[in-house]
């Protein structure tokens, strides 16, 4: 029972030790899954020595630089449109500070003119009361 305890992750330790064969310093996620799929996929087909080239893996590797082009075109765009809503947003904020100095002073001037008129209404309520 200790011994199948023990062992129950010898596979996952397994992939560790395989996956440090394929780790570069600077390498991303993307890649070392891509890595991965591959060697599992040979590993799955018997080897290296067993392992067929179909007209299909011809075809996959012929296309796969306009792949990569496409995917690098669209990780573009995705950044640009990242930077541009960004961009949006903090000329929006800009504008809202803006708006919201302009509200203030607007209610400032709104009651000194209200205390003026106020003034004014209680001066003529005494010139009132005197005549």
């Amino acid at each position: 029972m200790v011994m199948i305890l023990s062992h129950g992750n010898s596979n996952v330790e397994r992939g560790f030790s395989i996956n440090k064969e394929c780790l570069w310093e600077n390498m991303k996620e993307q890649t070392l899954i891509a890595r991965r799929i591959v060697y599992d996929s040979i590993q799955a087909n018997g080897g290296i020595n067993n392992f067929e080239v179909s007209k299909q893996l011809i075809l996959s590797v012929r296309n796969s630089r306009g792949n990569y082009e496409e995917y690098k075109e669209k990780k573009r765009k995705e950044e640009k449109e990242l930077r541009e809503n960004f961009k949006r947003k903090r000329e929006a904020e800009n504008q809202l500070k803006e708006l919201k100095a302009k509200k203030l002073k607007i209610l400032e001037a709104a009651q000194k003119e209200s205390l003026r008129v106020e003034e004014e209404i209680a001066s003529l309520k005494l010139l009132q009361k005197k005549l």
